[in-house]
């Protein structure tokens, strides 16, 4: 199962890479620019054919694997013509640079955490959380392995191999599913399943894009201090709120694909601001194309850039002033005018067509506003217990970059998303719209956003500690000689990095038998990973369903209750011949309707048995139904809902031969 995994690892990282990464060549972007640029290229490439082929009316991951190959080989072979013609084609070996070698410490810091923080608290690499969500997530990307759409416009559960006849019909729309192609893509080659498709995103997502992109905002940040991303490596999964929480609530892999992408992104985008009178044209264009592949993650994860976008631009207006004798209309006036675009932007978006469905949402959570400013200050966030010794480092940091006239917009973005939680987290329902309402008015995306814009912070300021207490160090060795400095100040550094380790990431609170808030998320997603934790589709529902797949032919419809957990089967256990493979949908066909309703009436009922052989449908399949309020975290209904009373079906009901029984697990064969 591991070795799949890593398999699976590998493949994702090669895929959203390469495509990208050609392109970022072929438009001679620097190697900080190519980082940031890369993954959001690579899903913007292949969103753009999955659409086309869609249009064409060509399915499946072949289609779509093969073009990509085809124009990053056309990509590398444009890049060697150029080198040629330049006379530039020698291949000499170049010891690795600065930014290589602490881009790379950053990687393997971070999947180092990433892997004691997320690997290691899941059962298997199977593993998956049973919410809402993810249930659409797991189906659509099963879709895609199995022939479906890779359309971002046209994305379904349904759209897949073996299914003859779907019950819904849901018509056309976008759909931010980046995260799902990749995903997709990279299991249809390893013939992995969607749940360690999915787990192999999040830690590929985590471990190399969000870190190599904060690497990458790091150093072009503060391109003097050498060691700030190597350093600043082990701060960025220090908040339990990015990128564990994320993975342990709802399992919001769209956003949380697209939060890994954001720092890459902001970092490629200050570069383009710098230097877009020199570039202009180039700049639009990948500009555009960049934002298309955040875009497509998840909307609001293009919000996130714009805020960060502002900052830095009104940050450059500042910088433009040559002494403190400049007048200060000119960048003021500069300044309020984007800002006030800003705002304006932000506000008639909110009831636009584009973002009506998320701003509209209402997150019931709330706290009072003394407890929102401490869950605020000290990044308790959304669980409550204080992250002391991140929140120091972080207010460390933040006092630094203030004081540069480089970096002071870092601190102004982390103000500007504190300000989003706290009103998210306190304010009354217009405030909550107004302030977080392209996040869903969810405090756990928006604590993640502000945790997100605390890392940089949170860097520098572990940095300057580091520093200091070396600086402090050397007065004693410049009086005691028998001591190596160098040895000395290594030594220094490993010891602070271990302590921040210790602390941050433990699972219990300093001083105190209370569990951390780190402590807190790693715990419940472990829980909530374990097979036998189940309360929805459980371990014995699994093995249930296997012995279904190889008793029923695939040829055949298996008809079954949603409700009951079989929702999962699909992408779980591949039962690519399941009917109902959503627990709702729109443009509900006939057939559909007579089967939910009356299905235990077909040895009486003319139309339900002719809707029946209509989809060719030969079996229905019920699992354990159990104490209908576990439905709550996973499906707005129950199955014990009138809708749904066709599948009141036991060994009794007259038009129906029991197959299969295991306690209260059911496999009828229709008898028509």
């Amino acid at each position: 199962m591991w070795p799949l995994f890593m398999l699976t690892c590998i493949t994702l990282i090669a895929i959203i890479t390469l495509p990208g990464y050609a392109l970022a060549k072929v438009m001679k972007l620097n190697q900080l620019q190519a980082i940031g640029f890369t993954p959001p290229a690579s899903i913007a490439i292949y969103t753009i054919f999955g659409i086309v082929f869609d249009k064409l009316g060509i399915k499946g991951p072949a289609p779509l694997l093969i073009s990509s190959f085809v124009l990053t080989a056309f990509f590398f072979m444009f890049i060697a013509l150029h080198s040629r013609r330049q006379k530039k084609c020698e291949c000499k070996l170049r010891r690795p640079g600065r930014v290589t070698i602490e881009i790379t410490c950053s990687i393997v810091v971070c999947s180092g955490l990433m892997t004691v923080l997320f690997l290691a608290n899941l059962d298997t690499a199977n593993s998956f959380l049973e919410f809402a969500d993810n249930v659409s997530h797991l189906n659509t990307i099963a879709s895609m392995i199995n022939g479906g759409s890779f359309s971002t416009l046209n994305a379904s559960e349904y759209s897949a191999n073996g299914q003859q006849a779907a019950p819904y019909s849901t018509p056309g729309s976008f759909y931010p599913a980046g995260w799902h192609i990749v995903i997709a893509l990279a299991c249809s080659i390893t013939n992995a399943l969607a749940p360690l498709g999915e787990n192999a995103g999040a830690y590929v997502f985590a471990s190399v894009v969000f870190a190599s992109g904060m690497a990458a905002l790091l150093l072009q940040s503060f391109p003097e201090k050498k060691g700030i991303a190597a350093i600043g490596s082990v701060t960025f999964c220090a908040c339990a709120a990015f990128p564990i929480a994320p993975l342990d609530v709802h399992q919001i892999y769209p956003n949380f694909a697209g939060w890994c992408c954001l720092p890459g992104a902001v970092a490629f985008v200050a570069s383009i601001i710098e230097e877009h009178p020199r570039r202009f044209r180039a700049s639009v264009v990948t500009c555009t194309i960049a934002i298309i592949g955040l875009g497509v993650l998840h909307p609001n994860c293009v919000i996130s850039l714009f805020i960060y976008a502002t900052t830095y631009l009104i940050m450059t207006f500042w910088s433009e002033r040559t002494s403190k004798q400049t007048s200060v209309i000119i960048p003021l006036t500069k300044s309020v005018v984007v800002f006030g675009i800003m705002v304006a932007v932000w506000l008639l978006l909110l009831d636009s067509s584009v973002f009506a469905s998320v701003t509209s949402f209402l997150w019931e959570w709330t706290t009072p506003a003394i407890y929102a400013l401490k869950y605020t200050l000290l990044f308790g966030y959304t669980y409550g217990e204080p992250q002391w010794l991140f929140a120091l480092v972080v207010y460390i940091g933040f006092f630094c970059c203030l004081r540069n006239k480089q970096t002071w917009w870092i601190s102004l973005t982390f103000i500007i998303f504190s300000i989003i939680f706290f009103f998210n987290a306190s304010g009354d329902p217009l405030l909550k719209k107004i302030f977080a309402g392209y996040w869903y008015t969810d405090p756990e995306r928006t604590a993640a956003c502000a945790a997100i814009a605390a890392i940089p912070c949170a860097a520098i300021g572990l940095y300057q500690i580091i520093l200091l207490m070396q600086r402090a160090f050397e007065h004693v060795t410049d009086r005691v000689p028998r001591i190596s400095k160098p040895i000395s100040v290594c030594a220094i550094a490993l010891a602070i990095l271990l302590a921040f380790l210790q602390v941050c990431y433990s699972p219990m609170q300093l001083f105190s038998s209370n569990a951390s808030s780190m402590g807190f998320r790693t715990y419940d997603l472990n829980i909530k990973s374990i097979l036998q934790n189940r309360t929805y589709y459980t371990n014995q529902e699994k093995n249930f369903v296997d012995e279904v797949k190889s008793t029923v032919p695939e040829n055949s419809t298996i008809l079954n209750l949603p409700y009951d957990g079989s929702v999962l089967a699909f992408s779980v256990n591949d039962m690519q011949n399941l009917y109902y493979k959503t627990l709702s949908g729109a443009n509900e066909s006939t057939e559909s309707k007579l089967i939910r309703s009356d299905l235990r009436n077909i040895a009486s009922n003319n139309d339900v048995k002719l809707a029946v052989k209509s989809i060719n449908a030969q079996y229905v399949m019920l699992l354990d139904r159990g104490d209908e309020s576990q439905f709550n975290s996973i499906a707005w209904g129950t199955p014990g809902d009138p809708d749904w009373q066709g599948f009141c079906i036991d060994e009794k009901t007259e038009g129906f031969e029991l197959v299969l029984a295991q306690d209260n697990l059911r496999l009828f064969k229709i008898c028509y």
